[in-house]
């Protein structure tokens, strides 16, 4: 990879917890991609109930009255006792919307019944740690490596390819540098000195490249939360989505 893209940013905001509003908005789409671009405040670790044996995922928007905890809602695929999950969100139906990463490193996101989780955790892991050293894979081509720099940044690159019927690529390469105000929790860089404190699909300050790539990473526990701009590579082609560390 070389430098020339003028990309890069990374940033771990961990999540406090949030009032229950905030953990409690009513949604009927689940996906990887769409939780990535969420406020961190959204976030936390639950693990399935020991005593559950099955927790069946939940039909979306593609069945009439889905989400919902009625059984004829319930998909074929299901996690199981002791399963680590992320939730991004929490609907008023007490439905929560969860991702799953298998022991073989596959992806699995929707809705579950929350009252079938633990209580929920808010890891305090910083990214300029063993926590966040290491290869992040998202389950198919994309795979983003954290290692370390120096006191106040952290070196990162990464990779990540879309097709067929058409291929095209996209990367990361650069420092991201912690904010002094972040206690190592949020970390950027850009052109303008992103260090991750707004979106990076918001606006940028005014002087700053308007087809920079921007891109936030969010470490909380065995999970990487990473969303971009939609200009770190060719059409289509993205890093949001959810990572977990390769072995």
């Amino acid at each position: 990879m070389t430098h020339q893209r003028k990309i890069f940013i990374a940033s771990l905001s961990l999540a406090f917890i949030g009032s229950a509003s905030t953990q409690a908005q009513e949604t009927s789409y689940c996906s990887a991609s769409f939780a990535s671009r969420q406020p961190t405040s959204t976030f936390a670790l639950r693990t399935v109930k020991d005593d559950v044996k099955r927790l069946h995922f939940i039909d979306g928007i593609n069945k009439p009255g889905c989400p919902s905890l009625d059984e004829s809602c319930q998909l074929p695929a299901f996690v199981v006792g002791g399963d680590k999950l992320l939730v991004t969100s929490v609907s008023d139906k007490r439905i929560a919307c969860v991702h799953y990463f298998s022991k073989a490193g596959k992806l699995s996101s929707g809705f579950v019944d929350l009252g079938s989780l633990g209580l929920p955790s808010f890891p305090e892991d910083k990214l300029n740690s063993r926590a966040g050293y290491g290869a992040w894979s998202n389950g198919y081509t994309g795979l983003i490596e954290i290692k370390p720099g120096s006191d106040d940044y952290v070196v990162i690159s990464g990779d990540i390819n879309r097709g067929p019927p058409s291929y095209n690529s996209g990367t990361l390469n650069g420092p991201a540098f912690l904010s002094p105000n972040g206690n190592d929790r949020t970390a950027g860089y850009v052109d303008d000195h992103y260090n991750g404190d707004k979106a990076p699909t918001e606006k940028p300050d005014a002087g700053a490249a308007m087809d920079t790539c921007r891109a936030r990473l969010r470490l909380m526990g065995d999970f990487l939360i990473v969303d971009d701009n939609d200009r770190c590579g060719g059409n289509g082609v993205m890093f949001t989505g959810l990572y977990k560390k390769k072995p």
